[in-house]
C-alpha cells in the first residue's frame, strides 16, 4: 500500500509539469506517460530514484517511460555480491540504461558484475563512469570493451586503473567523444 501511494504521488508530481500535462491532455486519459522527467523531479536524486522504483506499483503502472537522469543510475557496493544485487535491482527498473556510474566499489567491479553489465546493459550503454575508489582489472576492462559497443563517453576518476586498462577501454572506439581521466593514485600515468 505504501509503494502504491508513493507511485501515485510521484506520478502526480510529474504530471504537474508542462510536459506531463501535455501528455495527459493529448492522450485524454490518466494513463498517459510523461515524455520527460520534469526539472523539479530530475534535480533531486532521491525523487528520481523514487520515480523509477515505484513504477511496478499503484493504480497506473509503468507510467513513466522517458529517459532516467543519470543521478539515479549510480551503482554502489563494496563486495561483488552487494554490487551484483544493486546492479540487478537497477536493471530491473531501468532495463538497458544509456548511463551507468560505479562509485566506491573497491574490488567488486569484476566477475558476475561484468557479466551482468555485458548481458543486460552493455549494448545500450553510451556513458560509463568508474569513480571514487573503484578498481578496474585488465580482465574487467577487456570484458567491458567487448560488451559496450555504443559507448561514447567514458570517465575514470579517482579510480584504481592502470594504463593498460584505460587503453583497453578506449581502443578501437571511433565513436568515443568524451574521455575524462584523473588519477586515483594507483597505476595511471601520463603515458
Amino acid at each position: 500500500a505504501c509503494a502504491d501511494a508513493v507511485s501515485g504521488a510521484m506520478r502526480r508530481w510529474c504530471l504537474t509539469s508542462e510536459e506531463g500535462n501535455a501528455a495527459e491532455s493529448d492522450e485524454g486519459d490518466a494513463t498517459a506517460q510523461t515524455p520527460a522527467m520534469p526539472p523539479s523531479v530530475a534535480s533531486s536524486p532521491m525523487a528520481v530514484r523514487l520515480c523509477v522504483v515505484s513504477q511496478p506499483y499503484g493504480a497506473v503502472r509503468r507510467w513513466y517511460q522517458g529517459p532516467v537522469p543519470s543521478c539515479a543510475l549510480v551503482v554502489r557496493g563494496d563486495t561483488s555480491d552487494v554490487l551484483q544485487c544493486s546492479l540487478q535491482r537497477l536493471l530491473r527498473f531501468v532495463p538497458q540504461p544509456a548511463t551507468l556510474q560505479f562509485k566506491d566499489c573497491g574490488e567488486a567491479l569484476a566477475g558476475a558484475v561484468i557479466d551482468t553489465i555485458a548481458a543486460e546493459a552493455g549494448p545500450a550503454l553510451e556513458s560509463l563512469a568508474i569513480v571514487n575508489n573503484t578498481h578496474v582489472t585488465d580482465a574487467a576492462a577487456a570484458a567491458l570493451t567487448a560488451a559496450t559497443p555504443a559507448l561514447t563517453a567514458l570517465s575514470i576518476e579517482g579510480a584504481a586503473a592502470e594504463d593498460n586498462c584505460v587503453v583497453a577501454l578506449v581502443r578501437d572506439r571511433a565513436d568515443l567523444r568524451r574521455l575524462r581521466l584523473s588519477n586515483g593514485g594507483d597505476g595511471l600515468t601520463d603515458a
